[in-house]
């Protein structure tokens, strides 16, 4: 698609006079140089919603660089009652911004990262359960957030929960640009720490990322997914570099990294562990035994099913689904999606947007509090 874009200048004549005229610049507005799914017209010159010649979104004055990966996150809060402001501090917002900037994706420019823009914007009115949690969502949406970011920006709501249970959050689907994070009633109601609401924000944010639970699909716990996107994971970080994320290593809440072998849980190699693809050296590993959550400081010699013997042919659930099959890994980092469902960056008209975001899909089973309060980090070695 060719766009051409107007500009009146003022100029002074010979004789001081004021005059004006008209002057335009053509260029190709599908041009997306960084593979944001964000043109570089818009990139560069800001976002028409509307068509009418005036910029409504200034995507270059909040920080767009048409040469590296961009996404814009506006970030509305709930205050719970008694507890306060269910939102990111600073300090969490630095954190998801660092991990972002550590991702190992390149770009034009030449360095590597995502540069994420989130936007804390307003306190909107305090409901203790969202119920239907889309229908109360997108009231909130409708009176908070201007319609004309539908294209450029994911929409999310710090919230206290929904749907009458615990849940950390919720995305609108796997693409999708709304999500929810929902951490109010953890912690017998004083809401999310740090870390979790760390963990939860990147969590929730990779299912708009086109990010699932297993990799390639929703199996859970999986020893070889080493991502935030994994239960295991996603409130306490990665074992990595013998440090736990919620030890003081916020980089350690990543999506996964690296290439990891696929593991059948009917023919186990306890030598071998996590050995046979990328590096996994500096990755410990957690997994299921016996319906506890277990971790090995090493990701090659693993005692899968805890007898204290290192076996070359195991059949062990180390996922805890109750059956045996062969789990999946995925290299998050290399298949997430900048789309947001077909939303982000598209040409769509507003109406057309509003549509494609409300074909509500089905539910996303989260992470609970009373299903974390399950999840014990145990050392086999002390079993």
């Amino acid at each position: 698609m060719v766009a051409t874009y107007y500009w009146h200048v003022r100029a002074r004549d010979a004789a001081g006079n004021w005059s004006a005229y008209s002057a335009y610049y053509t260029f190709v507005i599908d041009l997306d140089s960084d593979g944001d799914k964000l043109p570089d017209a818009w990139e560069i010159y800001g976002y028409d919603a509307d068509g009418d010649g005036i910029i409504d979104v200034n995507l270059p004055a909040l920080g767009a660089n048409p040469k590296h990966k961009d996404i814009f996150i506006e970030m509305d809060y709930m205050v719970k009652p008694g507890v306060g402001d269910l939102g990111p501090d600073a300090t969490v917002i630095n954190n998801i911004v660092a991990v972002f900037n550590a991702a190992p994706v390149t770009n034009p420019d030449g360095t590597t990262g995502i540069h994420i823009h989130l936007e804390k914007d307003d306190q909107v009115p305090y409901d203790a359960d969202l119920n239907p949690v889309w229908t109360d969502f997108d009231a909130i949406k409708s009176s908070y957030f201007d319609p004309k970011r539908t294209a450029t920006h994911h929409y999310m709501i710090w919230a206290d929960g929904y749907g009458g249970d615990t849940s950390s959050g919720i995305s609108r689907g796997i693409n999708a640009s709304d999500f929810i994070v929902s951490l109010g009633k953890w912690n017998n109601g004083a809401g999310g720490t740090n870390y979790e609401k760390l963990g939860t924000f990147i969590h929730e944010l990779g299912h708009n990322l086109n990010l699932t639970h297993g990799g390639s699909d929703h199996e859970n716990y999986k020893p070889n997914y080493l991502s935030v996107m994994n239960y295991a994971y996603q409130t306490w970080g990665l074992l990595r570099n013998g440090h736990w994320g919620d030890e003081g290593y916020p980089l350690n809440f990543d999506y996964q990294r690296i290439n990891v072998v696929n593991l059948n849980e009917k023919n186990l190699n306890e030598t071998t562990g996590l050995y046979g693809a990328d590096d996994v050296s500096n990755y410990g590993v957690l997994y299921v035994y016996a319906g506890d959550l277990y971790y090995s400081n090493s990701s090659k010699n693993i005692d899968w099913n805890c007898n204290s013997n290192l076996e070359t042919s195991v059949k062990a659930d180390i996922n805890g689904s109750g059956t045996y099959g062969t789990l999946v890994s995925q290299n998050n980092w290399q298949n997430i999606s900048f789309n947001g469902g077909g939303v982000i960056g598209s040409g769509l008209s507003l109406s057309e947007l509003q549509e494609l975001i409300q074909a509500n899909p089905p539910l996303i089973k989260e992470l609970t509090w009373d299903e974390m309060k399950t999840l014990k980090r145990v050392n086999p070695t002390n079993k």
